[in-house]
């Protein structure tokens, strides 16, 4: 579902709700894997299961647009995962994501 903002106050109040719901674990994409970085776990592409996606696109520039990624992994981690479109991992973090299989796809965590 894509959101118009005109600053990350929505991301914010998406995480935050989520946060409440339990998904407090933040994560990064660093060689190919998903990191939980509380305890620098692991995961492959495989191991992630994404329950809900929100896209946000800016007011003044519609060409930023940021995706929100509310996700669950195999150890029973749940966390959120932030991905803004100008950042210098683009590739790697988009191709990670593009790796998770279809049928660890889903939207029954959407809030909408």
């Amino acid at each position: 579902m894509k959101q118009k903002f005109a600053n990350n106050e929505n991301e914010n109040k998406y995480i935050r709700t989520y946060q409440a719901k339990g998904y407090t674990a933040e994560f990064i994409v660093n060689k190919n894997k998903l990191v939980d970085i509380s305890d620098l776990k692991e995961f492959t592409a495989q191991e992630v299961y994404i329950v809900a996606k929100y896209l946000f696109e800016s007011i003044h520039n519609p060409e930023y647009i940021v995706t929100l990624y509310i996700i669950k992994t195999t150890n029973r981690s749940k966390g959120t995962f932030l991905f803004k479109n100008d950042t210098a991992q683009d590739s790697e973090v988009l191709n990670f994501f593009n790796d998770i299989p279809e049928g660890n796809i889903s939207n029954n965590q959407n809030l909408l």
